[in-house]
């Protein structure tokens, strides 16, 4: 007796790769409303955020004032964020009174135990700089 092929094998393997692809995609977007590797909206900063910048603040301080601007204030304007192997922050702070060169923007990394780490640093930008991608300290 002869056995007829099974016309179906091809396309329950091309469904089951299908699935992965599409479950792989959906995961990729779902954790933290984007895509791994891409940049957030600008949004403006809230308690987490400005607790992250607190973190890093002694650090920012030394390297703004290391590079001849003072610090007299430290507030967290607004940020962007990426997934990477944890989440970068890029942090809009005002350190000073000056509306031309009174902000920076810090690049904290925060690993997924929740430590943060000063990683990046932009001095002399003012409130309508949007942020943008702040290399890392070489």
């Amino acid at each position: 007796m002869k056995t007829l092929p099974n016309l179906h094998e091809p396309y329950t393997a091309c469904r089951g790769l299908l699935a992965i692809v599409l479950l792989t995609f959906i995961a990729s977007t779902a954790v933290a409303g984007k895509l791994v590797g891409g940049q957030s909206e600008t949004q403006p900063a809230d308690d987490k955020v400005e607790g992250i910048a607190k973190k890093v603040q002694s650090a920012i301080t030394q390297r703004v004032e290391a590079d001849n601007y003072a610090v007299t204030q430290y507030t967290a304007i607004s940020y962007r964020t990426q997934l990477v192997n944890g989440i970068n922050y890029f942090i809009k702070i005002r350190v000073n009174d000056d509306p031309s060169t009174g902000y920076v923007h810090a690049r904290v990394f925060q690993s997924f135990g929740g430590n943060s780490e000063l990683v990046g640093l932009e001095t002399g930008h003012s409130l309508e700089d949007p942020i943008g991608f702040v290399e890392t300290f070489l």
